[in-house]
């Protein structure tokens, strides 16, 4: 069963919306820059982007590999985790 917030969101719902959003703003963005490439302050801009969406797809990634897992710390969380597969 999974687990809902009350407007009805998984938790992995809204940071993955997020991780679309920054992707299609980063492509329109890359897409504007390739137009000006001496824009400096567009390529700060689409690294910030760059890192903020790699640091959301860790983030869903662990939150995916571990849901439904009890963090009981040490071994005993990596043993039941390398269990599920």
């Amino acid at each position: 069963m999974e687990q809902r917030d009350k407007v009805g969101e998984k938790p992995g719902d809204i940071a993955s919306t997020l991780l679309i959003v920054i992707g299609f703003v980063g492509l329109i963005l890359y897409l504007t820059y390739l137009e000006n490439p001496n824009n400096v302050a567009l390529y700060y801009v689409l690294i910030a982007l760059i890192i903020v969406g790699g640091l959301l797809a860790v983030i869903l990634a662990v939150s995916y590999f571990t849901r439904g897992v009890e963090h009981q710390g040490g071994i005993e969380w990596l043993r039941t985790w390398l269990n599920r597969f």
